[in-house]
């Protein structure tokens, strides 16, 4: 006895974290953005500076949105002076931490405030830090229940602008309170935590020689274990530093920043890589014109992704690829209008690690307001945005076969999961996982697909 299989095909954003997409929020004035965190619902928050809402000047912007890119609530904080949101984190049960820079009475020095609220954008305390001179805090996160921040401190017993290092408990009080510098100006620029235990402190240095890239490595109550400064600044005045630092699969580590490979021309965007003890063991240059790298995250068997900005003709956003030995694997653009214009198109801040493999960039783009606005895109692991297709299923053979036979239906393969569902005279049914299904039954067919 012949019959025929019914199919049918759905595709579906099956898991709502692993959606990707590229968006722009802001104002009618200008909104900058700085920092980023995803939430364990695939959900992403935002902070930066807005002039476009708040109570006057500058204002910490904070922006959540979901899984989709959808805006779920915004929050405005500071005074009537310029403040500026900085940097967060996430802490336990999704708790969100954000640091701003904020004025001191008088409005001539600095110093920082942090705030903590749930999910839903509820505040739930905030604390004043700094000295009577300038302070900024530049990176946070957290680790064991505690809170780290660093940054520079002009106060605090700095002899001039050393790293301030800042630890306090969920509740935002202090534990820690210390500064870590030398003769000259220290600043910190991010905090990474480490697979043994401690953690990385990277920034700059003027007390060796000149303006060069520092990496100190500290225990969690920041006692110095190592300092290590690496001269990458060829064109002897050029302020070489590091901004973004990461340890890898394999326990190395990789610097990124700008730079000069040379005593002419303009910066580049350098990458290092450093055994677990400091030790350099290879130096590349992006060859890009005014490339200057802001932040690396580790990618698979030592490979490692960094978002820079390449300025030639007008500023984009760049995610590169390297493998394990510095070889180049990606270089995409994102938010350049094109031409031979050199408007700021977009500028970049960070990018993290997502859920499902998926990368997280955010940056301040140019391209729809000449104010400037918030850009975030969520991407795939080759830096795809999206995915033009049309995919189908096919079948191996007749979809008229007898009793006790099969025929193959598959879909195109490389998503990240399929689930096929079975409809027949009993109901639906879960039957299959992959690209692939063997169908024995009468009944439709469907198969979900997350891309």
């Amino acid at each position: 006895m012949k019959y025929s299989l019914l199919i049918v095909f759905i595709l579906s954003f099956y898991i709502s974290k692993a959606q990707r997409f590229e968006k722009n929020y802001g104002g009618p004035g200008q909104e900058e953005a700085r920092d980023l965190i995803e939430l364990s619902d695939g959900s992403v928050v935002m902070v930066g500076t807005t002039q476009s809402f708040g109570a006057g000047g500058k204002d910490i912007f904070m922006l959540k949105v979901s899984s989709g890119g959808v805006v779920q609530w915004t929050r405005t904080l500071g005074s009537t002076g310029n403040d500026e949101g900085l940097a967060l984190t996430r802490g336990n049960n999704d708790e969100i931490y954000v640091a701003g820079l904020v004025p001191q009475s008088g409005g001539r020095l600095t110093d920082v405030q942090v705030f903590r609220f749930n999910t839903n954008g509820v505040q739930l305390g905030s604390m004043y830090f700094g000295s009577s001179q300038n302070d900024r805090i530049n990176d946070i996160g957290f680790k064991a229940n505690s809170l780290y921040l660093v940054g520079s401190t002009f106060g605090n017993g700095a002899l001039q602008e050393d790293i301030w290092f800042l630890k306090t408990d969920q509740a935002l009080t202090t534990t820690i309170n210390k500064n870590i510098g030398f003769a000259l100006n220290e600043s910190a620029n991010r905090i990474c935590f480490t697979s043994d235990g401690n953690l990385l402190l990277a920034g700059r240095t003027s007390s060796f020689g000149g303006n060069t890239s520092l990496v100190v490595k500290a225990n969690l109550q920041g006692d110095t274990l190592w300092t290590k400064t690496f001269d990458l600044d060829n064109r002897n005045g050029y302020n070489s530093q590091v901004k973004g630092i990461a340890e890898l699969s394999n326990q190395q580590l990789l610097i990124t920043g700008p730079g000069s490979p040379s005593s002419s021309g303009y910066t580049q965007m350098f990458h290092q890589k450093l055994s677990s003890n400091s030790t350099v063991l290879y130096t590349r240059w992006s060859g890009q014109l005014s490339d200057e790298g802001a932040d690396v995250i580790a990618g698979t068997n030592g490979a490692y992704y960094i978002l820079s900005g390449y300025c030639n003709f007008g500023c984009a956003l760049r995610l590169f690829k390297y493998d394990n030995a510095g070889n180049q694997l990606l270089n995409i653009p994102y938010q350049h209008g094109g031409g031979n214009a050199y408007p700021n198109y977009a500028l970049p801040s960070s990018l993290i690690a997502g859920a499902s493999k998926r990368i997280l960039i955010i940056g301040t783009t140019f391209t729809t307001d000449s104010d400037g606005d918030m850009y975030l895109a969520r991407l795939d692991s080759a830096g795809a945005v999206s995915v033009n297709f049309s995919p189908v299923i096919t079948a191996g053979a007749s979809l008229s076969i007898c009793s006790g036979d099969s025929v193959s239906l598959s879909v195109p393969g490389g998503y990240l999961a399929y689930q096929w569902f079975y409809t027949g005279s009993t109901g639906t049914n879960h039957v299959g996982n992959g690209s692939v299904l063997q169908a024995r039954s009468t009944g439709t067919y469907r198969c979900f697909i997350t891309t």
